[in-house]
């Protein structure tokens, strides 16, 4: 069985201590989609030097963006 101690904080303290656990988290989760971002980035612009080169098929479809982010 657990043994549980009741602690007195005052709000304060207590903010602080969620702001300590959470902030790494939201970080991570931040990181995330800045990376998320800078691919569909990277690809939108992959995409469209493509659609510049190619004269005879001046659209890329989407199975031509999935074949290019693997690329």
């Amino acid at each position: 069985m657990l043994n549980y101690i009741k602690l007195k904080m005052s709000s304060g303290t207590q903010n602080i201590i969620v702001t300590s656990i959470t902030q790494p988290l939201y970080k991570k989760k931040i990181i995330s989609i800045a990376k998320d971002a800078a691919k569909a980035a990277n690809l939108y612009n992959k995409v469209k030097e493509l659609n510049d080169k190619d004269t005879q098929s001046p659209v890329l479809g989407i199975k031509d963006a999935i074949r290019i982010s693997q690329m």
